[in-house]
């Protein structure tokens, strides 16, 4: 009989994947800087979705940032005004192309709804973290 210690050996690969982090306290109108933990296997980009599937009238399902490198680690991105109070928002990392395919989702976690506006335009940072904790813009290394 093969031993227990070798059937969690041999699982081992599968579950040290992409994993998001929840953000934390969120609200309406805020920024949050989502981070993950991956492995070479995963994807090299996805996209970031806000998401709440929950018994709730309208359901949400929003894009916060396409094309985010895996590499970075972490990316900023702002919580949209319109949405719904709910504690059972998740954030997915979908694959670009089809959306349908979650790469990965964070635990669930709250949005406060405060009075907000929203600009015409946003944007997403990623951000990496070097070996010695120095924190730079992954578009222009600084």
């Amino acid at each position: 009989m093969p031993s227990p210690a070798l059937f969690v050996w041999a699982l081992l690969p599968f579950t040290r994947a992409l994993q998001i982090n929840s953000p934390g306290h969120a609200a309406t109108g805020s920024d949050v800087t989502v981070t993950w933990s991956h492995v070479d296997t995963d994807p090299a980009k996805f996209d970031l979705n806000l998401w709440n599937g929950a018994a709730q009238s309208p359901a949400v399902n929003r894009l916060l940032a396409s094309g985010v490198p895996v590499a970075a680690d972490a990316v900023r991105v702002s919580i949209p005004c319109g949405i719904p109070s709910s504690g059972a928002y998740q954030l997915l990392a979908v694959n670009g192309a089809n959306s349908s395919d979650v790469y990965a989702r964070s635990g669930q976690f709250s949005i406060a709804v405060v009075s907000c506006t929203t600009s015409a335009t946003s944007t997403a940072r990623t951000t990496r973290t070097s070996f010695r904790g120095v924190q730079t813009d992954a578009t222009t290394g600084i």
